[in-house]
């Protein structure tokens, strides 16, 4: 996964070795969409997480249709629904099925358990 923050996208085609990033979270908006695009490999994903600077933006389509791209958006919710989740699962008592927990250093080995599949979560631990 590539966060990109649109240094340039040609630097990560230098990274992919000019395949482009086949996932990429895109948090800032408007006519940044266009930048993400350019920046994908082909049949790769953008996941729309957020919107920096604009909710509006003018898409170039033959980009989008040349690389076969395919868009998502996330919605996440504000705080207080996440603090009011997990109120209520404390207070209900309710408990995640983890299946693994896995280091930061072993992300890859938790990705490939994942891809296995899994009996409840996967965790990767990104500080001890």
């Amino acid at each position: 996964m590539i966060l990109i923050d649109h240094i340039g996208y040609s630097i990560i085609h230098f990274f992919t070795s000019g395949k482009g990033a086949e996932h990429i979270l895109e948090v800032v908006g408007g006519d940044s969409i266009n930048h993400s695009i350019e920046a994908l490999a082909l049949q790769g994903h953008i996941y729309i997480i957020g919107f920096l600077k604009s909710m509006m933006a003018e898409v170039n389509l033959f980009s989008l249709l040349a690389k076969q791209a395919n868009i998502q958006g996330i919605y996440v919710g504000h705080r207080k629904a996440f603090d009011d989740m997990n109120k209520a699962f404390e207070e209900l008592k309710i408990k995640p099925v983890i299946d693994t927990v896995y280091s930061f250093n072993e992300a890859i080995e938790a990705y490939e358990h994942l891809g296995r599949g899994a009996f409840g979560k996967i965790i990767i631990r990104v500080s001890e």
